[in-house]
């Protein structure tokens, strides 16, 4: 059930990309390393078309690329389901502990590496024109220089019953789910420990659009943004135009500027919103993360 040693990608470009269906059928690939720091497309996979990949562990993984590197996949134009991925990704613009770039969706996946890069980093999923990452949860570290970072993703994502634990820190637009997004959260948490520059926050760094929301979700971790009084640094939204339903925070940020302005639990920004009570969301009696139910 195990595959160990060094390995060569499959369908390393869009010329030979992966089409159809695997199915690991629970089985795991382990040890799997690839080292090329100037290559793109990096991953199990090195590019997805179409395609569906499922019931899948990459486990103890050591991998480093350029642009677009993952774990699981380094572009990823595909559907993801019941995949675990650990060990270790490196690369540059778009770097995930799933797939570095543009997975179509993600569902029921984990991941628990140990993720760097530069710019659009995250822990499922570094960035994407438009995905929805649904039941699932990342428990590891994110590292960046740049901008664009998060807990599952670095940017433009919708987030549904999904969590994400540990470490992330980065540049500009860093949150403990997603980085930079214009789609909405719900029925989603996190206990992050979270750190930036500016447009920093416990669940979205930076989230753009009136109509869009934060829903029946919280934040139990920390915030810290160094980015000066333009930090912008909130507890669920860091940069926040949208509105926020039935969500709460017991914490508050910590910025390296004293001042404190704006909602949301927020200094040194123009966020809005209400957090809501816990007796809004969950009994006060509740442990919110036991008593949360994830399913698809």
């Amino acid at each position: 059930s195990c595959i160990a040693g060094n390995h060569t990608k499959i369908a390393s470009s869009a010329s030979v990309a992966f089409e159809g269906v695997f199915d690991g059928n629970g089985k795991k690939i382990k040890n799997w390393v690839y080292v090329a720091a100037t290559e793109d497309n990096v991953g199990v996979f090195g590019f997805l078309q179409d395609s569906i990949i499922k019931n899948l562990e990459v486990e103890n993984a050591n991998i480093s690329g350029k642009d677009s590197t993952g774990i699981l996949a380094g572009y990823g134009g595909g559907t993801i389901i019941k995949v675990v991925t650990s060990g270790t990704v490196t690369g540059q613009n778009g770097v995930g502990g799933i797939v570095g770039q543009y997975p179509y969706a993600i569902t029921q996946t984990s991941s628990s590496a140990t993720v760097s890069g530069t710019t659009n980093v995250g822990g499922l999923v570094g960035g994407s024109g438009h995905v929805q990452i649904s039941s699932s949860y990342f428990s590891g570290s994110v590292t960046a220089t740049g901008d664009n970072v998060g807990g599952l993703i670095g940017t433009t994502c919708a987030v549904r019953n999904s969590y994400s634990s540990g470490t992330v820190t980065g540049g500009n637009k860093v949150g403990g789910l997603v980085g930079v997004t214009t789609f909405s959260i719900e029925d989603s948490f996190s206990t992050m420990t979270v750190s930036g520059l500016t447009s920093v926050g416990g669940l979205v760094g930076h989230l753009n659009g009136a109509t869009l929301k934060i829903s029946n979700s919280f934040f139990t971790g920390t915030v810290t943004g160094n980015g000066g009084t333009s930090a912008n640094v909130g507890i669920l939204g860091g940069t926040f135009t949208g509105t926020i339903q039935n969500s709460w925070t017991l914490v508050s940020p910590t910025c390296d500027a004293s001042s404190a302005t704006g909602g949301v639990q927020a200094c040194n920004s123009g966020a809005t919103g209400t957090v809501a009570a816990i007796a809004d969301f969950y009994s006060a009696a509740n442990e919110p993360i036991d008593s949360w139910d994830l399913e698809d």
